[in-house]
Order: C-alpha cells, then sequence, then structure tokens
C-alpha cells in the first residue's frame, strides 16, 4: 500500500471509528492494514508535537523552545506499544481472538478523537482568555475519554468478548502495563548502579 492510499484509509476509517466503533472494528480486525495503522500513529505524533506551536502562550504550560520532543513523542508512543503487547500478552492467555496485527492496527485508530479534534481545541486556545479555560479543560477531558472509550470497545471486538469479560480484559491490561513499567524502571535504576560501580572502578584504577 502506498503512502497516500495508507493516509486515505486512515482518513476514512478514522472517522468511521468515531460514528461506528463496534462496526469500524470489526472491519479492521479483517482488513486493517499496518501502514495506514503505522500513519495514523505518525499523525497522532504530529498532532502532538504541533499543539506545541499551535496553542496560545496563556494556555501553554512550555515554550515551544523549551519541550523536549523527543520526551513527548516517546510519552505517547511507549503507553500504545506497551498496550498493544500487554493486551495480546492477557488475551493470548484468556482465549482472545485477536492476533498482535489486529490490536495494533484497532488501537492506532483509537486515537482518533486526539487526531482529529485536538488541533480544533489548541486553536481555539487563541480565541479564548483563561477565564474560559474551563472550557478548554472540559473539551480535552472529552477527547481523552473517548479515547479511553474506544479502547476499551477496540478489546470487545477484536477478541469477541462479552461486555464483562472486557472490563475484566482491559483492567488485566492496565495492570500488565503498570508491572511492565515497574520492571523496566527497576532493571534501569540496577544497570545504571551497575555501571556507576565500574565508573567508579575503572576511575580509581587509572588514579592510582
Amino acid at each position: 500500500m502506498g503512502l497516500v492510499a495508507a493516509a486515505w484509509e486512515s482518513t476514512r476509517f478514522a472517522i468511521w471509528v468515531l460514528v461506528e466503533p463496534q462496526e469500524t472494528f470489526e472491519r479492521l480486525r479483517q482488513r486493517g492494514s499496518v501502514g495506514a495503522a503505522i500513519v495514523m500513529i505518525g499523525l497522532a505524533l504530529a498532532v502532538r508535537v504541533a499543539t506545541f506551536f499551535t496553542t496560545a502562550f496563556h494556555f501553554s504550560s512550555a515554550e515551544p523552545s523549551e519541550v523536549n520532543f523527543a520526551g513527548e513523542v516517546l510519552r505517547l508512543l511507549v503507553p500504545l506499544l506497551t498496550w498493544v503487547v500487554a493486551n495480546y500478552a492477557v488475551t493470548a492467555i484468556l482465549y482472545g481472538e485477536g492476533t498482535l496485527r489486529a490490536i495494533f492496527v484497532a488501537s492506532s485508530y483509537c486515537l482518533a478523537p486526539y487526531v482529529l479534534l485536538t488541533p480544533w481545541i489548541s486553536l481555539a486556545t487563541n480565541v479564548l482568555t483563561l477565564s474560559e479555560a474551563a472550557l478548554v479543560n472540559g473539551a480535552q477531558a472529552m477527547v481523552y475519554a473517548w479515547t479511553g472509550l474506544l479502547f476499551f470497545i477496540s478489546v470487545k471486538v477484536i477478541h469477541n468478548y462479552e461486555w464483562g469479560q472486557t472490563l475484566a480484559i482491559t483492567l488485566l491490561t492496565l495492570a500488565t502495563m503498570l508491572a511492565t513499567w515497574a520492571v523496566a524502571a527497576t532493571i534501569y535504576g540496577l544497570t545504571d548502579q551497575v555501571l556507576h560501580f565500574f565508573r567508579e572502578v575503572v576511575r580509581e584504577a587509572l588514579l592510582r
């Protein structure tokens, strides 16, 4: 699939998933494109970066020159990819029907509210005052809630679960994500301490 075709497919499914999420996720499970899913994630990353430039200064938490854009990209990518892997691990044990590919594709389209609505919220800050911050905060909360709801619905459709099973699997996936991050942080901390120890040993050896 070419880039233009992938972008077109991303746009179509992004709109459909807002209107008919269950039907759209079913279509994505059957014939969703990984290329189009990657384009969708790329658009989400672009929106994340662009908001630092388009949000009015009185609503912005930092100037663009102060932002670590690599860190901002990771703040979006790491949770998304951890969700995909954690959900696959949990559902592989608990009789889910979705493949890793289907989970990845469906999860990317759960970002549709963020991609399609965040730019408008960001631009609106340029004509609003701080006294109207509740409107902006409310709109942002709606986007995040809508995104979370789509993740929930995607679990049901991709794995063909009942609603009660979906809730349990979603909570288990979130718990697995937290456990994964905790283990990764522990390994990082231990590795850093070991490297620091060896650096000190080498430094002492060179000074003698």
